[in-house]
Protein backbone atom coordinates (compact mmCIF):
# COMPACT_ATOMS: atom_id res chain seq x y z
CA UNK A 1 0.00 0.00 0.00
CA UNK A 2 2.64 2.30 0.90
CA UNK A 3 4.48 1.62 -2.30
CA UNK A 4 1.06 2.32 -4.24
CA UNK A 5 1.10 6.01 -2.76
CA UNK A 6 4.45 6.99 -3.38
CA UNK A 7 3.46 6.39 -7.26
CA UNK A 8 0.01 8.00 -6.45
CA UNK A 9 1.94 11.08 -5.30
CA UNK A 10 4.50 11.05 -8.11
CA UNK A 11 1.49 11.17 -10.49
CA UNK A 12 -0.37 13.65 -8.68
CA UNK A 13 3.44 16.02 -8.27
CA UNK A 14 3.05 15.58 -12.28
CA UNK A 15 -1.09 16.44 -12.59
CA UNK A 16 0.12 19.69 -10.61
CA UNK A 17 2.88 20.58 -13.16
CA UNK A 18 0.92 19.91 -15.97
CA UNK A 19 -1.91 21.82 -14.50
CA UNK A 20 0.56 24.64 -14.06
CA UNK A 21 1.85 24.79 -17.48
CA UNK A 22 -1.82 24.36 -18.87
CA UNK A 23 -2.60 27.29 -17.72
CA UNK A 24 0.10 29.73 -16.86
CA UNK A 25 1.22 29.13 -20.89
CA UNK A 26 -2.30 30.86 -21.70
CA UNK A 27 -1.77 34.11 -19.74
CA UNK A 28 -1.06 36.16 -22.42
CA UNK A 29 -3.97 34.82 -24.58
CA UNK A 30 -6.73 35.51 -22.13
CA UNK A 31 -5.47 39.15 -21.88
CA UNK A 32 -6.30 39.26 -25.54
CA UNK A 33 -9.37 38.15 -25.16
CA UNK A 34 -12.70 40.11 -23.72
CA UNK A 35 -12.39 41.17 -19.87
CA UNK A 36 -15.02 38.81 -18.87
CA UNK A 37 -13.04 35.60 -20.00
CA UNK A 38 -10.71 36.29 -17.86
CA UNK A 39 -12.65 34.91 -14.88
CA UNK A 40 -11.81 31.61 -16.66
CA UNK A 41 -8.27 31.95 -15.48
CA UNK A 42 -8.81 33.20 -11.87
CA UNK A 43 -10.88 29.85 -11.77
CA UNK A 44 -8.25 27.98 -12.73
CA UNK A 45 -5.96 29.26 -10.49
CA UNK A 46 -8.82 28.96 -7.66
CA UNK A 47 -8.52 25.28 -8.51
CA UNK A 48 -4.42 25.13 -8.80
CA UNK A 49 -4.40 26.16 -4.88
CA UNK A 50 -6.47 23.54 -4.15
CA UNK A 51 -4.90 20.90 -5.71
CA UNK A 52 -1.79 22.40 -4.25
CA UNK A 53 -3.56 22.57 -0.90
CA UNK A 54 -4.77 19.04 -0.76
CA UNK A 55 -1.33 17.75 -1.68
CA UNK A 56 0.01 19.70 1.26
CA UNK A 57 -3.04 17.91 3.44
CA UNK A 58 -1.83 14.50 2.42
CA UNK A 59 1.80 15.04 4.19
CA UNK A 60 2.17 13.18 7.39
CA UNK A 61 2.22 15.77 10.37
CA UNK A 62 4.26 15.38 13.38
CA UNK A 63 3.18 16.84 17.08
CA UNK A 64 5.64 16.51 19.80
CA UNK A 65 4.07 17.25 23.21
CA UNK A 66 6.35 18.20 26.05
CA UNK A 67 7.11 14.90 28.11
CA UNK A 68 4.89 12.92 25.70
CA UNK A 69 5.94 10.50 22.76
CA UNK A 70 5.64 12.16 19.54
CA UNK A 71 1.94 11.75 17.66
CA UNK A 72 1.97 11.46 14.18
CA UNK A 73 -0.92 11.85 12.13
CA UNK A 74 -2.59 13.12 8.37
CA UNK A 75 -5.33 15.85 8.22
CA UNK A 76 -7.38 13.71 5.73
CA UNK A 77 -10.41 15.24 7.09
CA UNK A 78 -9.53 19.17 5.73
CA UNK A 79 -8.00 17.39 2.58
CA UNK A 80 -11.64 15.81 2.31
CA UNK A 81 -12.99 19.50 2.55
CA UNK A 82 -10.49 20.67 0.39
CA UNK A 83 -11.12 18.79 -1.88
CA UNK A 84 -15.07 18.90 -2.47
CA UNK A 85 -13.95 22.49 -2.95
CA UNK A 86 -11.68 21.67 -5.69
CA UNK A 87 -14.82 19.66 -7.41
CA UNK A 88 -17.16 22.59 -7.50
CA UNK A 89 -14.63 25.36 -8.75
CA UNK A 90 -14.01 22.05 -11.59
CA UNK A 91 -18.04 22.28 -12.26
CA UNK A 92 -18.39 25.94 -12.07
CA UNK A 93 -16.23 26.09 -14.71
CA UNK A 94 -17.46 23.41 -16.94
CA UNK A 95 -21.05 24.89 -16.89
CA UNK A 96 -19.54 28.23 -17.61
CA UNK A 97 -16.72 28.34 -19.67
CA UNK A 98 -16.93 24.54 -21.22
CA UNK A 99 -19.39 25.20 -23.41
CA UNK A 100 -19.36 25.45 -27.44
CA UNK A 101 -21.27 28.66 -28.08
CA UNK A 102 -19.85 31.93 -26.32
CA UNK A 103 -22.74 33.66 -26.08
CA UNK A 104 -24.07 31.16 -23.46
CA UNK A 105 -20.63 31.30 -21.54
CA UNK A 106 -20.79 34.86 -21.52
CA UNK A 107 -24.41 34.76 -20.55
CA UNK A 108 -23.43 32.21 -17.49
CA UNK A 109 -20.65 34.29 -16.69
CA UNK A 110 -22.31 37.14 -16.24
CA UNK A 111 -25.35 35.26 -14.12
CA UNK A 112 -22.39 33.84 -12.06
CA UNK A 113 -20.91 37.61 -11.54
CA UNK A 114 -24.29 38.79 -10.22
CA UNK A 115 -24.93 35.74 -7.92
CA UNK A 116 -21.58 36.36 -6.29
CA UNK A 117 -22.34 40.32 -5.87
CA UNK A 118 -25.49 39.93 -4.47
CA UNK A 119 -24.25 37.33 -1.99
CA UNK A 120 -21.38 40.51 -1.70
CA UNK A 121 -23.95 42.74 -1.09
CA UNK A 122 -25.87 41.21 1.96
CA UNK A 123 -22.91 42.30 3.97
CA UNK A 124 -22.46 44.82 6.63
CA UNK A 125 -19.77 47.06 5.67
CA UNK A 126 -17.55 47.79 8.09
CA UNK A 127 -15.13 50.82 6.83
CA UNK A 128 -15.53 53.41 4.68
CA UNK A 129 -13.69 51.69 1.74
CA UNK A 130 -15.90 48.79 2.51
CA UNK A 131 -18.82 50.56 2.02
CA UNK A 132 -16.94 52.27 -1.37
CA UNK A 133 -16.60 48.52 -2.61
CA UNK A 134 -20.03 47.85 -2.07
CA UNK A 135 -21.34 51.01 -3.42
CA UNK A 136 -19.43 49.77 -7.09
CA UNK A 137 -20.64 46.42 -6.47
CA UNK A 138 -24.05 47.77 -6.76
CA UNK A 139 -23.23 49.78 -10.25
CA UNK A 140 -21.51 46.50 -11.37
CA UNK A 141 -24.76 44.79 -10.53
CA UNK A 142 -27.37 47.02 -12.61
CA UNK A 143 -24.55 46.89 -15.77
CA UNK A 144 -25.21 43.13 -15.25
CA UNK A 145 -28.73 43.02 -15.12
CA UNK A 146 -28.72 45.18 -18.39
CA UNK A 147 -26.92 42.70 -20.18
CA UNK A 148 -28.79 39.30 -18.77
CA UNK A 149 -32.62 40.62 -18.95
CA UNK A 150 -32.50 41.11 -22.81
CA UNK A 151 -30.50 37.82 -23.48
CA UNK A 152 -32.04 35.35 -25.25
CA UNK A 153 -30.74 32.55 -22.98
CA UNK A 154 -32.64 33.72 -20.33
CA UNK A 155 -35.88 32.68 -22.29
CA UNK A 156 -34.85 29.13 -21.52
CA UNK A 157 -35.74 29.71 -17.77
CA UNK A 158 -39.33 29.95 -16.77
CA UNK A 159 -40.72 33.46 -15.59
CA UNK A 160 -40.23 32.76 -11.98
CA UNK A 161 -35.94 31.50 -12.82
CA UNK A 162 -36.16 34.51 -14.67
CA UNK A 163 -36.65 36.77 -11.97
CA UNK A 164 -34.44 34.89 -9.75
CA UNK A 165 -31.52 35.23 -12.06
CA UNK A 166 -31.90 38.95 -12.11
CA UNK A 167 -32.04 39.27 -8.55
CA UNK A 168 -28.54 36.99 -8.37
CA UNK A 169 -29.59 33.67 -7.26
CA UNK A 170 -28.05 31.68 -10.23
CA UNK A 171 -26.55 29.28 -7.60
CA UNK A 172 -30.44 27.54 -6.35
CA UNK A 173 -30.96 27.10 -9.96
CA UNK A 174 -28.54 23.64 -10.60
CA UNK A 175 -27.69 21.31 -8.06
CA UNK A 176 -23.65 20.35 -8.03
CA UNK A 177 -25.34 16.72 -9.05
CA UNK A 178 -27.07 18.38 -12.38
CA UNK A 179 -23.73 20.40 -13.39
CA UNK A 180 -21.85 17.21 -12.53
CA UNK A 181 -23.94 15.20 -15.38
CA UNK A 182 -23.74 18.40 -17.72
CA UNK A 183 -19.91 18.14 -17.20
CA UNK A 184 -19.96 14.37 -18.31
CA UNK A 185 -19.32 13.18 -14.74
CA UNK A 186 -21.13 9.40 -14.66
CA UNK A 187 -23.81 10.46 -11.97
CA UNK A 188 -23.29 7.24 -9.55
CA UNK A 189 -19.55 7.87 -8.99
CA UNK A 190 -20.14 11.88 -8.02
CA UNK A 191 -22.82 11.08 -5.97
CA UNK A 192 -20.72 8.36 -3.95
CA UNK A 193 -17.85 10.59 -3.89
CA UNK A 194 -19.47 14.03 -2.84
CA UNK A 195 -21.80 12.77 -0.31
CA UNK A 196 -18.56 11.72 1.22
CA UNK A 197 -16.86 15.02 1.11
CA UNK A 198 -20.19 16.78 1.78
CA UNK A 199 -20.11 14.60 5.12
CA UNK A 200 -16.57 16.13 5.93
CA UNK A 201 -17.67 19.89 5.02
CA UNK A 202 -20.56 19.56 7.06
CA UNK A 203 -19.61 17.35 10.12
CA UNK A 204 -21.56 15.04 9.77
CA UNK A 205 -21.51 12.30 12.68
CA UNK A 206 -19.88 9.77 9.92
CA UNK A 207 -17.18 12.10 9.36
CA UNK A 208 -16.37 12.45 13.31
CA UNK A 209 -16.61 8.64 13.75
CA UNK A 210 -14.36 8.04 11.08
CA UNK A 211 -11.34 10.51 12.45
CA UNK A 212 -12.06 8.78 15.45
CA UNK A 213 -11.77 5.37 14.35
CA UNK A 214 -8.66 6.15 12.13
CA UNK A 215 -6.17 6.00 14.81
CA UNK A 216 -3.67 3.74 12.85
CA UNK A 217 -1.44 5.33 10.01
CA UNK A 218 -2.29 2.82 7.17
CA UNK A 219 -5.98 4.07 7.35
CA UNK A 220 -5.26 7.29 7.14
CA UNK A 221 -3.07 7.18 4.26
CA UNK A 222 -6.23 5.20 2.67
CA UNK A 223 -8.04 8.30 3.30
CA UNK A 224 -5.60 10.65 1.80
CA UNK A 225 -5.14 8.52 -0.88
CA UNK A 226 -8.74 8.80 -1.96
CA UNK A 227 -8.44 12.31 -1.68
CA UNK A 228 -5.02 12.17 -4.13
CA UNK A 229 -7.41 9.89 -6.45
CA UNK A 230 -10.46 11.67 -6.63
CA UNK A 231 -8.41 15.00 -7.69
CA UNK A 232 -6.28 13.21 -10.51
CA UNK A 233 -9.82 12.56 -12.14
CA UNK A 234 -11.25 16.00 -11.71
CA UNK A 235 -7.80 17.79 -12.46
CA UNK A 236 -7.71 16.12 -16.24
CA UNK A 237 -11.24 16.58 -16.44
CA UNK A 238 -10.39 20.55 -15.66
CA UNK A 239 -7.48 20.55 -18.07
CA UNK A 240 -9.19 18.79 -21.03
CA UNK A 241 -12.31 21.70 -20.18
CA UNK A 242 -9.83 24.10 -20.07
CA UNK A 243 -8.09 23.46 -23.43
CA UNK A 244 -11.48 23.82 -24.77
CA UNK A 245 -11.29 27.53 -24.32
CA UNK A 246 -7.11 28.11 -24.56
CA UNK A 247 -5.54 27.36 -27.80
CA UNK A 248 -1.91 27.41 -26.34
CA UNK A 249 -3.25 24.81 -23.32
CA UNK A 250 -4.79 22.43 -25.77
CA UNK A 251 -1.29 22.58 -28.41
CA UNK A 252 0.38 21.68 -24.81
CA UNK A 253 -1.35 18.86 -23.55
CA UNK A 254 -1.29 17.18 -27.31
CA UNK A 255 2.52 17.51 -26.98
CA UNK A 256 3.55 16.91 -23.33
CA UNK A 257 4.35 13.55 -22.72
CA UNK A 258 3.25 13.72 -18.92
CA UNK A 259 0.03 15.07 -20.17
CA UNK A 260 -0.65 12.79 -22.34
CA UNK A 261 -0.10 9.79 -19.92
CA UNK A 262 -2.53 11.30 -16.94
CA UNK A 263 -4.81 12.35 -19.53
CA UNK A 264 -4.86 8.44 -20.84
CA UNK A 265 -5.31 6.95 -17.52
CA UNK A 266 -7.06 9.11 -15.48
CA UNK A 267 -9.24 11.37 -17.89
CA UNK A 268 -12.20 8.95 -17.39
CA UNK A 269 -15.02 8.74 -19.39
CA UNK A 270 -18.69 8.16 -18.39
CA UNK A 271 -19.09 5.46 -20.71
CA UNK A 272 -15.96 3.73 -18.86
CA UNK A 273 -17.77 4.45 -15.35
CA UNK A 274 -21.12 2.76 -16.68
CA UNK A 275 -18.92 -0.17 -17.63
CA UNK A 276 -17.06 -0.37 -14.39
CA UNK A 277 -20.67 -0.31 -12.48
CA UNK A 278 -22.25 -2.94 -14.45
CA UNK A 279 -19.17 -5.28 -14.15
CA UNK A 280 -20.01 -4.70 -10.45
CA UNK A 281 -23.82 -5.13 -10.53
CA UNK A 282 -23.29 -7.52 -12.32
CA UNK A 283 -20.89 -9.60 -10.03
CA UNK A 284 -22.94 -8.37 -6.75
CA UNK A 285 -25.70 -10.39 -8.19
CA UNK A 286 -23.92 -13.35 -8.74
CA UNK A 287 -22.63 -13.38 -5.15
CA UNK A 288 -26.10 -13.22 -4.28
CA UNK A 289 -27.44 -15.72 -6.12
CA UNK A 290 -24.23 -17.66 -5.15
Amino acid sequence: MFANLEKLKREYSDALTVFFQAVQGSVEEFQALDPWRSNAHSLALKMFRHLSSVNTLCQMYTDIPPGRPPSHYIDFSSAQIVTRAAIETFLTFAHVFGQEDPTLSRFRCEMWQLSGLADRAKLQPASVEAEKTLAADRVQMDELRLRIAPSPHLAAYSENQAKRILAGGWSQLRSWAELAVEAGIHPRYFGQTYSHLSGFSHSSYISAMQIAQARGMPTQLEMAQACLQMLLFYTTHFVANFAKVSPSAALFISVDERAKVLLNKWHIAHATWEKLYADQDAERVKRGQA
